[in-house]
């Protein structure tokens, strides 16, 4: 229920009318809704008694700001803000907006469901699939785009999950006095344990001693901006390293003594 179906004695806060004003009480006419209202001489020199409710106020003010537009769907002339007529095409209601365009039918390849989309939405989705969740479930294995020949087995992510990995990355540690064997950074909680021979390629390798490195985290992320994520040859890493250290299977330190690292 509005301000204006609750106003005299439908007012819960009615208590008995011209009565509750003093004498001095003036009646005037809402500006808006051009109801009868009692205010005070006061209001009325600060030019505020011009509304008998904050509604009211409130709707006149809308009013003054609207402009008038054409619905692009139906046609209708409308009155709305000028806040809201800043899109280029505009439209009266939501179900004018809901049938701007024609919708498509199409079939989802994963489930067999039907749904519909908007032509421009079905050209940028490509309209094959009716969720994210079907997506998902269809873009698996060698169907993904991303698939990368099958580097992520079991046997690459069992060995990084098992108590031995962890062994491991705690041996390259402290061989190399937990510091990073690119720029010397020794701060905790910040180094990894890099693989030379790319642990997703070769399996076999992965609890090497000598096929680990200490990086610490920008010098990690840097190395596999510049030479990807599995594709890497340990040659990569002797380049990256400046020829510092040179790599056979694993690495033999040369200049180390100049790094401070034994």
């Amino acid at each position: 229920m509005s301000n204006i179906d609750q106003r005299g004695s439908k007012n819960p806060a009615w208590v008995g009318g011209p009565k509750y004003y003093s004498k001095g009480s003036i009646s005037r006419t809402c500006e808006h809704c051009d109801s009868e209202f009692e205010t005070f001489p006061s209001r009325i020199k600060k030019g505020l008694a011009k509304y008998c409710s904050a509604q009211c106020r409130i709707n006149a003010m809308n009013k003054r700001k609207a402009v008038d537009l054409v619905c692009a769907r139906c046609g209708k002339q409308y009155n709305t803000p000028k806040s809201r007529a800043i899109a280029k095409v505009n439209y009266c209601s939501r179900e004018c907006w809901i049938k701007r365009s024609v919708w498509i039918e199409f079939k989802c390849e994963q489930c067999n469901k039907a749904f519909v989309l908007a032509p421009k939405t079905a050209q940028a989705r490509n309209a094959r699939y009716c969720s994210k969740k079907c997506m998902g479930l269809a873009w698996r294995g060698e169907d993904s785009p991303s698939w990368k020949g099958g580097y992520y087995d079991s046997e690459h992510l069992k060995l990084r999950a098992s108590p031995e990995y962890k062994e491991w990355r705690k041996d390259v540690f402290e061989r190399d006095k937990y510091k990073c064997r690119k720029c010397g950074d020794d701060k905790g909680g910040n180094l990894h344990a890099h693989h030379i021979y790319s642990i997703a390629r070769f399996v076999e390798y992965g609890l090497e001693g000598s096929n680990g490195l200490t990086f610490c985290n920008s010098c990690h992320d840097k190395f596999h901006k510049i030479y990807g994520t599995h594709n890497f040859q340990p040659e990569d890493t002797y380049a990256f390293l400046g020829g510092q250290q040179r790599l056979v299977f694993g690495i033999e330190s040369v200049g180390d003594s100049e790094r401070g690292i034994t």
